[in-house]
């Protein structure tokens, strides 16, 4: 499994008003509009020049942070995340701004079975977990931390799987992860490994919230590649009823956009037809 670390990019946020539309004739456009649709993003302002007038096609955002970090002109639900532990100290002010400005999910910790990431122990993630975000659980729905879809031995499903166990008392009724790897067909037998452990523990929703192909973690590499596995991929994801959310990584330069504007990628994302 690889993965990079997210930070903060700083990034100019000039849209010209005229775009150039980097679209082929041979990628499928998607042909149903998606409410578990959702943008994982660092700057605000490319969410607003990715989506543009097309706000209906996807209905939520996050930004791997417990605040918004600038305001998009867009009415999408923002949904904080309690990263790690270097974000407790603000944590309860900024769930607060959040609930009340219209906020009804939580996010857990992100990547805690990562050395790179979170990086918490299960029994550790267990116990900040009902301190820091059960005591929410009745103004919003509580979503598990996000692992990773690493199958080595205390990572990913199987750290989730420990952590579920110290855990069982949280509120939490979503499984969230992440996924990067080679294929749709990788994909779709992560999926069901997921759907099988959320259901063991009585757990109702996935959230997918990163997932890309290996090769564009440091972005988009093959336009072509990716733009056949998101028209692939987009339409398995809304119909399967498990999935009740799902980001694909993500708005940035390189990634959906191009310059600060939309490209054919970020196009193929949060477009329909119907």
């Amino acid at each position: 499994m690889f993965m990079i670390a997210k930070v903060v990019i700083l990034v100019s946020c000039m849209v010209t008003s005229v775009r150039t539309m980097l679209l082929s004739d041979n990628v499928p456009r998607l042909q149903q509009v998606s409410k578990k649709r959702g943008i994982a993003y660092n700057a605000a302002c490319l969410v607003d020049a990715l989506v543009n007038k097309k706000a209906d096609m996807v209905s939520w955002t996050y930004n791997w942070d417990s605040k918004a970090n600038n305001e998009m002109l867009l009415d999408l639900e923002y949904v904080p995340m309690l990263w790690g532990k270097k974000d407790f100290s603000g944590w309860r002010t900024a769930v607060e701004k959040a609930l009340s400005g219209g906020s009804s999910h939580i996010l857990g910790f992100n990547e805690p079975d990562l050395m790179s990431q979170a990086n918490m122990s299960y029994s550790d993630a267990a116990k900040y977990y009902k301190e820091f975000i059960t005591p929410y659980a009745a103004r919003a729905q509580l979503i598990s931390p996000a692992v990773s879809s690493s199958t080595i031995k205390g990572l990913g499903l199987d750290w989730f799987e420990c952590f579920i166990r110290d855990c069982k008392d949280c509120s939490i009724s979503g499984l969230a992860v992440h996924w990067y790897g080679n294929s749709v067909d990788e994909l779709k037998s992560f999926v069901s490994d997921v759907i099988s452990t959320a259901s063991a523990h009585g757990i109702s929703e996935i959230w997918l919230t990163e997932f890309a192909l290996i090769s564009d973690t440091n972005g988009v590499s093959d336009e072509t590649k990716t733009a056949k596995f998101l028209n692939e991929v987009l339409p398995w994801l809304d119909s399967q009823p498990e999935i009740t959310r799902y980001a694909y990584f993500y708005c940035a330069n390189g990634y959906l956009v191009t310059n600060d504007a939309e490209n054919l990628i970020g196009e193929i994302y949060i477009s329909s037809s119907s």
